[in-house]
């Protein structure tokens, strides 16, 4: 189930039905006729009250509070609380990046990126209502638009964070490769930051990360075999699935390589069954939707604002139809923040 953010309509009809309660005045018992016009005073009074409230605190949320509760009701999820959600976010720029975060009932949270440098602030308000710490956070390659706030949040201290998992991208090979717009000075800067930390994990391919109610497995990273591959910044990134056990997200980073997402699907198909997948290279890629059509995905993350999904000089638009096609849902930046709630599934 998905739904944005608003506001707590329980809070709302509270409100309503306690402004009733307080200021109907009571029933005389002297005389039946008086108890009728009483009664009737009543019942005028609770409908202009009821319409004054439904102008005041606005008609639309109430009937669309409404609606969400019988959507709720009717996947037999209305008393319950979701296990996870992962929120997807937007670059307080507007700019295309990577920011997801995913709570857990019981208050874990794990980060996965960040987006770009000015994105900070937002990343560390959105943590600090969280807490103010973290659990797992997971940088699945060290371009700018996905370590960027992560590098200004980790100086500043303010954030505590548990662990920190990344692609461990050779360094020295790297600046012998790397473009001007990979601004690898941005990577020089994490690792200056982190190198030596305890708290600091480098992935291998295979390694799984456990936290309480979730599991990620990691089925590609940096290793020295990868030297002479195109784009080593963005195909080193980390592929990986988050499963809850009745859920499953493939997290790809920027990856688009098609032997590498290529031989993950094929090579662990009976493990790698994703009910979300997140879009490679912010939808903007060359990676075939045959590799994902085959997948029956529910939905599809485009790390992507409005001007990138819509532009036709760019593929995102096309990998969208695709998706959709296919029946995925999309869910593109333009919608941030958008939270998808994950139930236990009934049996």
């Amino acid at each position: 189930m998905i739904e944005d953010s608003s506001k707590d309509y329980n809070d709302n009809n509270k409100d309503i039905s306690s402004d009733i309660k307080n200021e109907a005045p009571k029933a005389s018992p002297k005389s039946p006729l008086k108890k009728g016009i009483l009664s009737v005073t009543i019942i005028v009074m609770v409908v202009v009250l009821l319409a004054v409230g439904f102008l005041v605190i606005g008609g639309k949320d109430i009937l669309r509070a409404y609606k969400l509760r019988m959507e709720l009701f009717d996947k037999k999820a209305f008393a319950s609380q979701p296990l996870w959600t992962i929120t997807q976010y937007g670059d307080s720029s507007g700019k295309q990046d990577s920011f997801y975060i995913l709570t857990s009932n019981k208050g874990q949270v794990v980060v996965i990126d960040g987006g770009w440098k000015d994105n900070s602030e937002q990343v560390a308000y959105e943590l600090k209502r969280r807490g103010g710490k973290v659990d797992a956070w997971i940088l699945t390659h060290p371009h700018p638009d996905h370590i960027g706030a992560f590098n200004d949040i980790y100086k500043s201290g303010d954030i505590k964070i548990k662990a920190i998992y990344d692609n461990n991208l050779d360094i020295e090979y790297y600046d012998t490769v790397n473009e001007s717009w990979d601004e690898i000075e941005i990577y020089k800067e994490y690792l200056e930051e982190t190198t030596g930390d305890s708290n600091v994990h480098h992935i291998k391919v295979g390694d799984k990360v456990e936290l309480e109610g979730i599991s990620f497995t990691f089925y590609s990273a940096y290793d020295d075999s990868m030297q002479g591959l195109k784009d080593i910044c963005n195909n080193s990134s980390l592929v990986f699935t988050a499963d809850t056990g009745d859920y499953e997200i493939l997290f790809v980073g920027d990856c688009y390589d098609e032997n590498i997402i290529g031989s993950v699907l094929a090579d662990h198909k009976d493990e790698v069954k994703p009910d979300m997948a997140q879009m490679p290279h912010h939808g903007n890629s060359i990676l075939p939707d045959s590799y994902y059509e085959g997948l029956e995905l529910e939905i599809c993350f485009f790390d992507a604002p409005a001007w990138l999904m819509e532009d036709v000089n760019y593929s995102t638009y096309l990998h969208q139809d695709a998706m959709e096609r296919a029946g995925a849902r999309c869910i593109d930046q333009s919608m941030a923040p958008t939270t998808v709630k994950l139930y236990l599934e009934e049996d």
